[in-house]
């Protein structure tokens, strides 16, 4: 049974461009990874040329193809990828993330995860590293986090920045933690925020 959303050659593609979001890909990069014939590649290019969620430049012989930012669609099939990837997570570690989350008083504007768990390489004593952005600089809420902690058995690692320094960090990137946490982690929540600073920096 096909349980994807686009039809398994077009999810391929568009996977291929979630896992890279912010590179330019050339056609054998993205027929390498997706493992398509060049016809079905090519087809599926086309239409997502046409649905205007990837741009499509030619450079001495080769062409590229990247995310079109300004197609405001593409956040929420960004957002799909990162759904399922949270979900690929292991239950005792989905669920600390959640409590903490329900939990927490002041809702952040983005979550991203990152670290270990995001990148699929964690083992059981890994921490879960949580960025957390917030409009205003928020405190650290240690007793939740020791509650979570307790119930799950996962430690929980959280960053809280402010909205302006993240999106100073996108573009300065001098601070090696958030910085890191920006390039190799994924959002949990302000998904649309997230893709709307990092596609358009």
């Amino acid at each position: 049974m096909n349980n994807t959303l686009f039809g398994n050659g077009k999810e391929k593609i568009l996977a291929c461009f979630y896992r890279n979001y912010t590179k330019e890909l050339y056609f054998s990069e993205i027929l390498r990874e997706t493992k398509l014939t060049q016809n079905t590649t090519l087809k599926h290019l086309k239409n997502l040329q046409t649905n205007n969620l990837i741009i499509c430049t030619k450079k001495i012989g080769n062409t590229f193809y990247k995310l079109n930012p300004k197609n405001k669609q593409l956040y929420a099939i960004l957002a799909y990828f990162d759904y399922k990837k949270f979900n690929e997570l292991p239950l005792d570690r989905r669920r600390a993330i959640t409590d903490l989350l329900d939990k927490l008083k002041i809702k952040p504007l983005i979550t991203l995860l990152f670290g270990s768990t995001a990148k699929g390489t964690f083992s059981k004593e890994s921490d879960i590293d949580l960025l957390l952005v917030y409009n205003k600089k928020e405190s650290e809420d240690q007793k939740l986090k020791k509650d979570i902690e307790a119930i799950t058995g996962v430690k929980i690692q959280t960053f809280i920045i402010n909205f302006d320094y993240f999106k100073e960090q996108i573009l300065r990137e001098e601070d090696k933690v958030i910085t890191h946490a920006i390039k190799t982690g994924f959002p949990l929540s302000g998904n649309d925020q997230f893709y709307k600073e990092v596609l358009n920096d």
